[in-house]
């Protein structure tokens, strides 16, 4: 994958994404109101509270005790809801439809490290969803994005944000790109589109290759084992690395979604501990993680079983080495 030049001109990199966007109605920056910051605020905690406890809020009606009530509960003891006009790390921005507000994202206003441009944030009014309206403002930011010199957009959600991830793998085509601290996904101009089809018994990626498909990898599963397979074109020299290797994590992602195992025969969980990308095997070890520290928090888990994956002992791990 090609890497970007890094531009020093911060300001000028954010502009040359946002402007094409803002001139065309899509996009409205933040206004440097009071009353517009705390509805953007109340848009991002309508999303934890969604995402953490399966519940549909209206940003515009929540009163001061049911904000303070749910921020209390849906944000984890290192996180808060920040005045996105005083963050120097993101720009905020209203998604526009037709001159009327249906949502929101931000951007990262310090880009020069960043292979794919980092979108936060989005979120759709309930009135707005169902539509489009996301995709198509993703699609418009990946594209000024690529015109501006990244290499895509990069997205990121929690593996307990079931319905997002299920949205990304399988409406969005997005590629799963890191597992670090969330599930990280992109859009990039290297990465091609795919197909990737799971059912009870089997399941299939593939990329489009023109009126084509070229299958990479099938799965079938034995009790709690994955039986995994990488076909011959995953060996092909004229296949990009970056195809092969994430191809890999992002047919993982869509086995995880459906409850399938992700542990082969004779994988070793103490070998790929220390990974933040990769196959099966690793997307298994990260969700024990990732669902230890949401109970912990007191977030309603609802994530399909994943059979085979020792939850427990990961648990015990992690809470000692904790002390709690």
């Amino acid at each position: 994958m090609r890497r970007r030049k890094r531009s020093e001109d911060e300001p000028a990199t954010l502009e040359s994404v946002v402007g094409p966007l803002i001139d065309g109605g899509m996009l409205e920056p933040l206004a440097d109101r009071d009353d517009d910051a705390q509805l953007w605020m109340e848009c991002d905690l309508c999303s934890y509270v969604e995402n953490r406890f399966h519940h549909q809020l209206e940003p515009a009606t929540l009163t001061d005790k049911k904000r303070a009530a749910w921020s209390r509960l849906s944000l984890a003891s290192d996180e808060c809801l920040q005045d996105p006009r005083r963050s120097d790390f993101m720009a905020a921005f209203w998604i526009v439809d037709r001159g009327v507000r249906v949502g929101t994202l931000a951007l990262a206003k310090v880009t020069r490290f960043y292979q794919f441009m980092p979108v936060y944030s989005l979120y759709m009014l309930p009135a707005y969803r169902s539509s489009g309206l996301a995709y198509r403002t993703l699609r418009a930011v990946h594209q000024a994005s690529v015109a501006a010199g990244f290499a895509g957009i990069r997205v990121s959600t929690f593996w307990t944000w079931q319905v997002a991830v299920h949205r990304y793998v399988f409406r969005y085509g997005m590629w799963a790109w890191s597992f670090k601290r969330s599930l990280e996904f992109v859009w990039a101009g290297d990465l091609p589109p795919y197909t990737v089809t799971v059912d009870d018994h089997s399941a299939r990626f593939g990329i489009d290759r023109g009126a084509c498909t070229l299958e990479l990898l099938t799965a079938s599963h034995d009790g709690d084992l994955l039986v995994w397979n990488e076909l011959p074109a995953m060996a092909s020299l004229e296949l990009d690395g970056d195809v092969r290797f994430h191809a890999r994590s992002t047919f993982a992602v869509a086995l995880a979604v459906h409850g399938w195992p992700l542990l082969r025969d004779g994988d070793d969980l103490d070998k790929i501990a220390g990974c933040d990308v990769g196959g099966p095997d690793v997307l298994a070890y990260k969700i024990a993680i990732f669902e230890f520290f949401d109970r912990r928090s007191g977030f309603d888990v609802r994530t399909p079983r994943i059979p085979g994956v020792p939850y427990e002992a990961i648990a015990r791990e992690l809470a000692e080495e904790r002390g709690s």
